[in-house]
């Protein structure tokens, strides 16, 4: 057990393996003001607040926008609603759909996820036999990849009108995505980093299924230079599929949440998501962390044994943490959550 030092009643407490995790930083991180401007997890949670902007601006009346309860999300909305950019194809099913918000500095492009009440959105989830992509290596989730050639040439397009040439100059770009949109946001990444040269990619995704076999994972990986992070609730059914044994594999890096629901739906929402990183900052200001880099926490997490659940390896979640974690998720209400699903299901 690391030495941490005790908290007062007003601080979180961690759990065994965040304290370890935490007091492996305290020791190896060096603030690097000119890769780390903030901490680690206030990245991520201002992604998820950007995947759940992109559903909003996508699927709420702008009328029921101003009704907005979660605090990051809201911010968002009011300062970019007037210039993000809404891409979306209508010929897809189910509708694809992503927004993109011109930067100074960077562009960001942010999938929605799921819309439960569109049931097609489940059926394309259901088409999961892998085919090949004309643009990368490997085989990929045939349901994903259908919905990404459609949206894809539209966001080119506007990139380009934006930013002129992507070969001509460099550009950073940040992709997220949460559900269905985090497995296209990793097609979008991995058409990108094939085809440009000058681009700086940044992805973040969020309760993402698998959408590629372990060869175009290893593809991905390579072009990428671990810039990716896959966010994941280990309750959060969608990680799990489709499952490994049908040649799925996923890509590097992967940091898992502390397990806060016990709600199927809510595991995987964004907003519950979002209330889990919300929680992992808090544990790293309480310890006084105030900056950390990707590196600095892939370090710190690969002291751990390899098979570790923390460890954000390109095998994410090992076999034996898997069967594990879905036992933990049936003794906390299983009934309930199938109750939940049954409203959802493609075929009533």
């Amino acid at each position: 057990m690391a030495n941490i030092t005790p908290p007062n009643k007003h601080d979180i407490i961690l759990d065994p393996d965040q304290a370890i995790l935490i007091s492996n930083l305290q020791k190896s991180t060096v603030p690097d003001t000119l890769h780390t401007q903030f901490c680690l997890f206030d990245r991520i949670y201002a992604a998820g607040c950007y995947a759940n902007l992109s559903y909003i601006l996508s699927h709420l009346h702008p009328s029921s926008i101003e009704s907005i309860q979660h605090e990051g999300t809201r911010d968002l909305v009011n300062q970019y609603k007037d210039i993000a950019i809404d891409i979306y194809d209508d010929s897809t099913h189910p509708k694809a759909g992503a927004i993109i918000i011109p930067l100074e500095t960077e562009t960001i492009i942010a999938f929605h996820g799921i819309n439960f009440a569109r049931k097609s959105d489940h059926i394309t989830n259901l088409e999961s036999n892998l085919t090949h992509s004309p643009y990368a290596p490997g085989l990929y989730h045939a349901g994903f990849l259908n919905i990404s050639h459609a949206i894809t040439p539209k966001i080119i397009h506007v990139l380009e009108m934006k930013l002129g040439s992507l070969n001509a100059h460099p550009h950073k770009i940040k992709i997220y995505g949460h559900s269905m949109g985090a497995g296209l946001a990793q097609l979008l990444t991995q058409y990108l980093q094939h085809q440009y040269e000058n681009l700086e990619i940044e992805t973040i995704v969020f309760g993402s299924p698998k959408v590629m076999c372990p060869l175009a994972a290893t593809s991905y990986n390579e072009k990428n230079n671990s810039r990716t992070l896959r966010i994941e609730n280990p309750l959060d059914l969608a990680i799990y599929m489709p499952a490994q044994f049908m040649g799925y594999g996923v890509v590097n890096n992967a940091i898992l949440l502390p397990k806060t629901h016990s709600d199927v739906m809510r595991n995987h929402g964004i907003e519950g998501y979002l209330e889990s990183i919300d929680t992992m900052r808090q544990q790293f200001r309480t310890q006084g962390i105030q900056s950390v880099s990707l590196s600095d926490y892939i370090a710190a997490s690969a002291r751990f044994n390899p098979v570790h659940p923390w460890m954000p390896s390109g095998n994410g979640i090992s076999a034996k943490s898997s069967v594990s974690e879905f036992l933990h998720l049936m003794g906390h209400g299983i009934s309930k959550g199938i109750q939940s699903l049954i409203r959802f299901l493609p075929f009533k």
